[in-house]
């Protein structure tokens, strides 16, 4: 593109981050799942498997979402009522920790990007009751996390969910909002 011309305001912007002071970026942001957390391709995935769902319906739902039948929104509701009928509790996430593990060094790695005046970010379509079971002191480490956020009543149980609007397509914008 030519410097003279303006930017069509329909097109894709590119969405690489300014560099900072001396050339360097100033936001290092990862994915959770696959990335941060491994063992396993998708959290959601793991809580499916973990109460014993036939496959097919997580394939099913997903399917539709991908279909665009519904919306990311409504995906994560259809998910979480599933979830909910066969009663999974906040503490379920203890167990289904279980198969996954930290990348190694993650929080060394952190403190080391955040001395150098970096800001560290979580965008995933993940969820948070992984991310908090595996990584307790996530809101110390990261200066910004976009995820689903289940929600759990006084007694465990799950009651709703806050689904992330930075999944697939909106990760970058996401990244565009903490810039």
């Amino acid at each position: 593109r030519s410097k003279s011309k303006r930017p069509d305001p329909g097109a894709k912007p590119n969405w690489i981050a300014p560099k900072g002071p001396k050339g360097r970026f100033k936001l290092v942001a990862f994915d959770l799942d696959g990335t941060l957390l491994r063992g396993f391709d998708f959290s959601w995935r793991l809580i499916w498997d973990h109460l014993g769902f036939p496959d097919s319906l997580r394939k099913k739902g997903m399917q539709r979402y991908l279909a665009h039948e519904i919306a990311y929104r409504e995906w994560c509701e259809w998910c979480v009522e599933h979830f909910r009928e066969a009663g999974l509790a906040r503490s379920a996430f203890r167990e289904i920790a279980k198969r996954a593990t930290v990348t190694k060094n993650l929080e060394v790695a952190l403190k080391r990007l955040r001395k150098e005046g970096l800001l560290t970010a979580i965008v995933s379509g993940g969820v948070d009751a992984l991310l908090y079971e595996m990584i307790p002191k996530a809101d110390e480490l990261f200066d910004y996390i976009f995820i689903n956020r289940l929600q759990f009543d006084d007694s465990d149980a799950l009651t709703g969910i806050v689904p992330t609007m930075y999944d697939y397509e909106g990760k970058p914008i996401a990244i565009e909002k903490i810039c």
